[in-house]
């Protein structure tokens, strides 16, 4: 009944979400929020909710699993600063493998971390640069910034934490540690001066603005709503699809985490 049911949905055009198979019926939710703020409720859910959720799903012939990044993030990939894409492949991952729901927002009062741009066009930082007014602020940005001419459009990439502090990849804890506390120093610093840029910088389009001053939280929100856009869940009450602005929603001066 299933696949005469969704044949008939491919003959009338319907290519969502609804028709695809997947190996096995699965449920895999990814929590997204600010980590600070939550751990108690996390905690909670992880003791209480599921468990239950895991012997339901069992029940009715399924699997069940959570992506609960809080645990962190292999330090590679923040060595490269590719945590931000690490979170947002994993609510595709979510998106793509989940029978039913796949996305779980907790909010609080936090806005969330604003991670720095891992690679921005030349054009763009250069109008940002034209912004920052003290030139030993100015150096300081262009030596974690390098430029990459053999991309086009060139731009530029931020250098590897450990390429400052390799001591970031040490497998003995207390120099990693010690190298992590520099670098949040630094990235401080670069977030810093490079927002107060952004935000007096007026050569900037919206979206470019975007890039430097959306939280990794902000982000997955708006990946979850696209993903179920494109399945057509998305529904206003007149029945169209709905699609948040951009900007809505943030505040100026979000909390980082």
């Amino acid at each position: 009944k299933r696949y005469v049911s969704s044949l008939l949905k491919i003959f009338e055009g319907d290519f969502g979400r609804s028709i695809r198979y997947r190996a096995e019926e699965s449920v895999r939710l990814f929590i997204s929020s600010t980590f600070t703020d939550t751990h108690v409720l996390r905690n909670f859910l992880i003791r209480k909710v599921w468990p239950d959720m895991e012997q339901w799903c069992r029940q009715k012939g399924m699997g069940f699993s959570v992506t609960d990044l809080r645990w962190g993030i292999q330090n590679l990939a923040v060595d490269e600063h590719n945590a931000s894409a690490v979170c947002l492949n994993e609510v595709k991952r979510c998106n793509l493998h989940s029978t039913g729901p796949f996305f779980v927002f907790i909010c609080t009062s936090k806005y969330g971390w604003r991670p720095l741009p891992a690679a921005v066009e030349v054009d763009e930082l250069e109008k940002v640069l034209e912004c920052v007014d003290n030139a030993e602020d100015k150096e300081y940005v262009l030596s974690w910034y390098e430029r990459d001419d053999n991309v086009i459009p060139a731009q530029y990439v931020l250098r590897r934490i450990s390429h400052h502090f390799p001591s970031y990849l040490s497998k003995v804890r207390d120099e990693h540690e010690q190298a992590m506390h520099k670098w949040m120093e630094a990235e401080q610093r670069l977030q810093l001066t490079l927002r107060r840029a952004v935000a007096n910088c007026t050569t900037l389009s919206p979206a470019a603005m975007r890039r430097w001053l959306t939280s990794v939280t902000e982000q997955e929100v708006e990946a979850a709503l696209r993903h179920l856009s494109a399945a057509g869940q998305v529904k206003s009450e007149g029945g169209k699809s709905e699609r948040r602005g951009e900007g809505e929603g943030r505040g100026a001066d979000g909390d980082d985490d």
